[in-house]
């Protein structure tokens, strides 16, 4: 179903290898892991796109129920910056990720930071 993946993640741990090599290689599946997110935002995709955001990328911390979340102004920085790619998608998810974006009230508070902005900017174009 889909050609290629691309994925920017701060786990900086094992899990950070996104789709098993196997899946990927049985589905002629190719596969992008970006370091920044100014390089993710400057994906050119071929084909139509999916955006998913998982809030949890917003929380530094690695035990679950732990919030040791960005900055608003980062968490809003990171957005501006990858805009285009939202901007550009068929469809965009967002992924709430409880237990691995912080506590709940630490991933309620993301959704309500990061959600309106989202909606707003596809609701205008």
């Amino acid at each position: 179903m889909f050609d290629a993946l691309h994925f920017y993640c701060l786990q900086g741990d094992e899990w950070d290898v996104a789709i098993d090599e196997n899946l990927r290689a049985a589905t002629g599946t190719a596969q992008v892991i970006h370091k920044t997110p100014e390089s993710f935002a400057s994906l050119q995709a071929e084909s139509p796109l999916i955006f998913d955001l998982c809030l949890d990328l917003f929380n530094r911390s690695d035990q679950f129920q732990e919030g040791d979340l960005w900055a608003d102004k980062e968490v809003l920085g990171f957005l501006d910056t990858i805009r285009p790619l939202i901007m550009r998608a068929s469809l965009v998810t967002i992924s709430l990720s409880f237990d691995c974006s912080g506590t709940v009230e630490d991933t309620r508070y993301l959704a309500s930071l990061v959600l309106p902005r989202i909606q707003a900017w596809r609701m205008a174009a």
